[in-house]
C-alpha cells in the first residue's frame, strides 16, 4: 500500500530538522529553505554542502534565547535530542518561555536535553556501570525567561560523564574532545559591550556553608552518609532553642533529630544514649554523618555531626548569642551552623573566641553510624534526591575553560552580589566548556543570549518545537561579544535586573538572599531551567571543580575589603583580636580624626598597647619608632603596625601609609586600616608576601 504523501512529506520535514540541527552541531552551515526544497524533491539526494555558511539576518528584537545553536550531540547511536524554547524580547518577558524537548535513550549513552550533559560527536564517553536507582532522574523539559540560554549543552569537555534519562551512569573512560570549528557567520560592525550600573554594586554576604562543598555522591563510601548530610543541611540556619520546643534546636536535639530522620531508631534522649548508636572510631577514620562528642571531665556535654572536609554542623548557644549581639537580630540567630575543626588546644577564653569565628577544637569521642542500621523511607528519599549525584570527572579542557573565566567571574560576583561558583558552573553547562559554536571565538556567547538592536550579533540556525513534538528550523540572531567577560557581565545584568515587569525575578539567587550556592542553584531550577535536575548538575560541577573558592576574594589580591564578612575564610579564621570599638583614645588630637595614623593609634590603644602621639606621617612611623626605641622588624606579626613607604600599595607619594596587622597567613598578611575608603570607614586588605616581606614596608611592635 502506497504511503500517504502528506504523511511522507511530514516525515521528511522532521528528518530535515533533525539533520539540520545535527549539522549545526558539527559547525556546518545549513541554508534552511534550499535544503528543505532539496529534501522535499528527492529525499535520497538531500546533501548539505559542508562548506556552506549561514548569512546574518537582523531580527527586530534583541532577545535572550533558550534555543540550541551549535551544540554537540551524541551520535554513536540512533537517538537524537533536539530542544527549543520560545524566544523573548531583550527587555525581558514577564513569563518564562515554554519549551518542549525529546530524548531517546540507548543502552549505553544518551543525548540529554537542554542543560543536560551529552557527549561530543567527536568523542563519545562510554559507560559500564549504573548508580543505584535512588539517584535522581532527569527531566527533558526546560524553560527559561528572557536572557537565558539553551544555546549549547556540554559535551565531554564538561566532565567525563554520561547519564541516561532515568539515572546517572558512571563513566570509566576519559575522552579527548577536538575543538569544534567556529561558524562562518557574518557579524554586525557594532561592538556588544555591557555596562553594569553602579547601583547594582553591593557588599557580598558570606555563605553559611563556611567553606563546605557538598560532595559528589560517588565520593561517599556509604549512601547513608548522603542521607545524613542532606538531613543535617536541611536544618542549617535554624535558631538555637534551649528547650527545643519550637522549630529550633539545642545542642543535643539536633543530632538526635537528624539520626531519627534517617535511621529507624528510638529511645535516644541523652548524650550517652546517642553515643551508643554506633561504634567508636577516630577522627582520621571518620566519614560524613558520624557523630562527634566533647567531654567535660568524663561526661559527654556536647555533640555535632561530622560533614567531612574538616567541617561539622552543630547547634551551639554561645554562637547564637554572639550573632544576636553582633547583628542585633534575634530572628537571624542561626544557632545551627557549620564549623571548622582546628588542631589547636585552647583555653576556655580562646575556645569561646574560636566558636565565635566558626571554629571548634577536635572532639574527644567519634562514633561511626551503624552500616547495617535500617534507613527510613524519609532517609531513602534523601538519598534519591541527593543534590550532587552526577558522576562528573575533571577534564583538562574544562579546567582550562574555568581558568579563562574564573577571575572575571570572581570579580563580578563579589562586586554585584552573585555566586561566581554558580556563574561558572552554568557557563560550563550551557556552552559545553566554551566549545559550542556560539561560545567559540569570535562570538563568546556563553549563555545563548539572543539580540540585535544595533549590537554585535550572529545569525544561526536553531531547532524549534511547534508544541506538538515536531521540530522545524529557523534562523535567529544571537548576541556576540568582544570576549568572555562581556558575556559574563550580560549574565550578571540578567540576574540583577530580572525580566520585564519583574525586576526581582532572580532576586532569590542573589547572595543577599541565597545563604549559599545550594540555595541559589535550587532556585534557578524551575526558573532559569525547568529541568528538575538542573541544580544537581550545577552542584556536581561546583563540587568536582571546587568552584566555591571563586565566591571569596582572592588571597593576596590587595583588593580593599570594606567589611569583615568579605575577608576570605582562611584569613578570618586566623583573627584573634576583637573588632575595633570606635573609641577615640587620641584625646590630645595629635592625629587628625579619620586619618590612617589616627586609626593605627586607636587600634593599638584599644588592645592595651601604646605608640607615641607624634610619630609623623604614616610612611615615617618605621623610622620614628626605631629612633624612639620601639622594636621594629622586617617580619610581620599579628598585633604589629605596618608602615608603607610613600607610594607603596597605592599610598600617598608624599605621606605614605600606616595600618594594623590583624593576621599573618601563608600567602600574605591581613591588615585593617583607616582612610582608604573614607575617613569614617575601617577597611581590610590582604597584602601579598611579595610586598609584606619587602624593603618597602617596616613593622613596629607597640609598647
Amino acid at each position: 500500500m502506497e504511503e500517504n504523501p502528506m504523511k511522507k512529506r511530514k516525515s521528511m520535514r522532521k528528518a530535515l530538522a533533525m539533520l539540520a540541527a545535527l549539522l549545526i552541531t558539527l559547525g556546518q552551515g545549513v541554508p534552511a529553505v534550499e535544503a528543505l526544497t532539496v529534501l522535499e524533491n528527492n529525499a535520497e539526494s538531500a546533501i548539505v554542502d559542508s562548506g556552506s555558511s549561514i548569512s546574518a539576518e537582523s531580527n527586530e528584537s534583541s532577545e535572550p534565547s533558550e534555543d540550541r545553536t551549535a551544540d554537540s550531540f551524541e551520535t554513536t547511536s540512533s537517538s537524537q535530542s533536539m530542544e527549543t524554547e520560545e524566544s523573548i524580547d531583550e527587555s525581558h518577558s514577564t513569563e518564562p518561555s515554554s519549551s518542549s524537548e525529546t530524548t531517546e535513550e540507548t543502552s549505553e549513552s544518551t543525548s540529554t536535553s537542554e542543560s543536560e550533559t551529552s557527549s561530543s560527536s567527536s568523542s563519545a564517553s562510554t559507560t559500564d556501570s549504573t548508580k543505584d536507582s535512588t539517584t535522581p532522574s532527569m527531566s527533558s523539559t526546560t524553560e527559561r525567561p528572557s536572557g537565558t540560554s539553551h544555546s549549547s549543552k556540554p559535551n565531554d569537555t564538561t566532565a567525563n560523564s554520561t547519564q541516561s534519562s532515568s539515572e546517572p551512569k558512571t563513566s570509566n573512560t576519559g575522552s579527548s574532545v577536538s575543538q569544534l570549528p567556529p561558524s562562518n557567520q557574518p557579524i554586525a560592525d557594532s561592538s556588544q559591550t555591557v555596562d553594569l550600573s553602579d547601583k547594582l554594586v553591593t557588599t557580598p554576604t558570606d555563605s553559611n556553608l563556611n567553606g563546605y562543598i557538598l560532595p559528589l555522591l560517588n565520593q561517599l563510601a556509604n549512601e547513608r552518609s548522603a542521607a545524613l548530610i542532606s538531613e543535617a543541611l536541611n536544618q542549617l540556619g535554624k535558631p538555637y532553642e534551649k528547650d527545643a520546643q519550637g522549630t529550633g534546636f539545642n545542642n543535643l536535639s539536633l543530632p538526635i533529630a537528624v539520626y531519627r530522620g534517617v535511621f529507624d531508631i528510638k529511645g535516644i534522649e541523652t548524650y550517652d544514649q546517642l553515643s551508643r548508636v554506633g561504634k567508636q572510631t577516630s577522627l582520621e577514620k571518620a566519614v560524613p554523618g558520624d557523630l562527634l562528642f566533647w567531654k567535660d571531665g568524663q561526661q559527654l556535654v556536647k555533640a555535632a555531626i561530622y560533614l567531612g572536609q574538616d567541617k561539622l554542623i552543630m547547634a551551639d548557644q554561645p554562637q547564637a548569642e554572639q550573632i544576636v549581639k553582633e547583628e542585633k537580630a534575634a530572628t537571624e540567630n542561626n544557632g545551627v551552623r557549620i564549623y571548622t575543626i582546628t588542631d589547636k588546644q585552647n583555653s576556655t577564653a580562646e575556645t569561646k573566641q574560636l566558636i565565635q569565628e566558626d571554629q571548634v577544637n577536635k572532639p574527644d569521642v567519634v562514633v561511626h553510624f551503624s552500616d547495617s542500621q535500617k534507613v527510613t523511607p524519609h532517609g531513602q528519599s534523601l538519598i534519591a534526591k541527593y543534590a550532587a549525584s552526577y558522576d562528573f570527572r575533571k577534564n583538562p579542557q574544562t579546567e582550562a575553560f574555568v581558568a579563562a573565566i574564573a577571575e572575571d567571574a570572581r570579580e563580578l560576583g563579589l562586586t554585584y552580589g552573585v555566586y561566581a561558583s554558580v556563574m561558572i558552573a552554568q557557563a560550563i553547562l550551557e556552552s559545553g566548556s566554551g566549545q559550542s559554536g556560539l561560545a567559540s571565538p569570535p562570538y563568546y556567547n556563553l549563555f545563548g543570549i539572543k539580540g540585535t538592536s544595533g549590537s554585535r550579533s550572529v545569525s544561526m540556525m536553531t531547532a524549534e518545537d511547534n508544541g506538538t513534538g515536531e521540530f522545524y528550523t529557523i534562523q535567529a540572531a544571537f548576541r556576540a561579544y568582544t570576549g568572555y567577560k562581556e558575556s559574563l557581565k550580560d549574565y550578571v545584568h540578567l540576574l540583577r535586573t530580572g525580566i520585564s515587569g519583574n525586576a526581582d525575578f532572580y532576586k532569590k539567587v542573589w547572595r543577599s538572599e541565597a545563604k549559599n550556592y545550594l540555595q541559589a542553584t535550587e532556585y534557578l531550577t524551575g526558573r532559569y531551567a525547568t529541568d528538575t535536575s538542573y541544580n544537581n548538575k550545577l552542584n556536581s560541577l561546583i563540587a568536582v571543580y571546587e568552584l566555591t573558592k571563586y565566591d571569596e576574594a582572592k588571597a593576596g589580591s590587595g583588593v580593599v575589603l570594606q567589611s569583615k564578612e568579605a575577608i576570605p575564610k582562611e584569613y578570618r579564621q586566623l583573627l584573634v583580636f576583637p573588632d575595633y570599638n570606635g573609641v577615640n583614645y587620641n584625646t590630645s588630637g595629635s592625629y587628625p580624626v579619620g586619618q590612617c595614623t589616627w586609626y593605627a593609634y586607636n587600634r593599638v590603644k584599644q588592645l592595651g598597647g601604646s605608640v607615641d602621639e607624634y610619630m609623623g606621617n604614616g610612611g615615617e612611623w618605621g623610622a620614628t619608632a626605631k629612633r624612639l626605641g620601639y622594636k621594629t622588624a622586617a617580619t610581620p606579626k599579628a598585633g604589629y603596625l605596618i608602615s608603607f613607604s610613600p607610594g607603596t600599595a597605592g599610598s600617598s607619594t608624599q605621606y605614605g601609609h600606616v595600618a594594623f596587622v590583624e593576621a599573618v597567613g601563608k600567602d600574605g598578611i591581613l591588615i585593617s586600616e583607616g582612610n582608604v575608603i573614607d575617613g569614617k570607614t575601617i577597611s581590610y586588605r590582604i597584602i601579598p608576601n611579595e610586598l609584606a616581606y619587602s624593603q618597602s614596608v617596616s613593622y613596629i611592635a607597640p609598647k
